[in-house]
């Protein structure tokens, strides 16, 4: 499917359209009455992390902020004539969002020690009605997102750049005491999990 014209004639294409808009319209509406009524007040585990220990907590939210929404704002330049792959990277996105919510609830988990709230103010402003919510802990969003984007992408050489800004992403994460290192390292593990579930998925 190479342009939007014969995207929009396919039958397919609207319905799988129509299903993941409804998704993530849904995942707008649920999240931040999840995290601040069910997250917020359920009692989590704390975890003994001697990477993080060894870590100085510093803020560096603003270099995560920007490493996040440039990638997303790159793949959408390079990608936006692609209506199957836009629909691919939107469908895997909201697919790992709804994952990631079954996760935080079967395992959820105190903030780290010296945490710094990760200003995010697209996050603060749609997601979390409490905008020092810190509790969106296993497994990391920032870092299944990036992901997401590398998985999706066919371009070898912004494939990987999506990858190593992951890991430099997972890295700063770290560094501000956001998540624990569990959190970063089975990011990818999740969001790959679920991009090969949704290639094998019938054509139909």
């Amino acid at each position: 499917m190479n342009t939007w014209a014969e995207a929009i004639r396919s039958k397919r294409f609207r319905i799988q359209g129509l299903t993941t808009l409804f998704t993530l319209t849904l995942l707008g509406l649920v999240m931040p009455t999840f995290f601040e009524t069910v997250i917020h007040n359920r009692p989590g585990i704390y975890l003994e992390d001697w990477l993080l220990n060894k870590i100085e907590p510093i803020d560096v939210s603003w270099y995560i902020f920007c490493l996040i929404y440039s990638c997303i704002f790159l793949f959408a330049f390079f990608n936006y004539s692609n209506p199957s792959r836009l629909l691919f990277v939107c469908a895997l996105y909201s697919s790992v969002t709804w994952l990631r919510l079954a996760t935080i609830y079967l395992f959820t988990v105190e903030a780290p020690e010296g945490i710094i709230p990760l200003t995010d103010p697209f996050l603060a402003l749609f997601v979390y009605n409490k905008p020092d919510f810190v509790k969106d802990l296993f497994f990391s969003g920032h870092v299944s997102t990036l992901v997401t984007l590398a998985l999706s992408e066919s371009n070898k050489k912004l494939k990987y750049f999506f990858f190593a800004m992951a890991g430099l992403t997972g890295y700063l994460l770290l560094v501000q005491h956001v998540h624990y290192t569990l959190d970063i390292v089975f990011a990818p593990f999740f969001t790959y999990l679920v991009y090969v579930s949704l290639k094998h998925l019938p054509e139909g």
